[in-house]
């Protein structure tokens, strides 16, 4: 049950952190997210969260499926 609600905690202060700081250059909070979740959670959750809080944050953004 704890490793469940650490990686969703992860997950969600690197997806919230990417939506919220989108407009500022040079601050990273996915990087910091996904360096907890290698200190934090085995290595292939760190590989799950990581890359699944990269592509939902892109997909709110509207990085896929459409033009900008």
């Amino acid at each position: 049950m704890g490793l469940y609600v650490t990686a969703i905690s992860v997950f969600t202060i690197g997806f919230v952190g990417r939506i919220v700081l989108h407009d500022y250059p040079n601050f990273e909070t996915v990087m910091v997210a996904s360096f907890l979740s290698a200190m934090v959670l085995p290595r292939n959750w760190t590989f799950i969260v990581t890359i699944s809080m990269i592509v939902a944050s892109d997909i709110y953004l509207g990085y896929f499926g459409g033009t900008k």
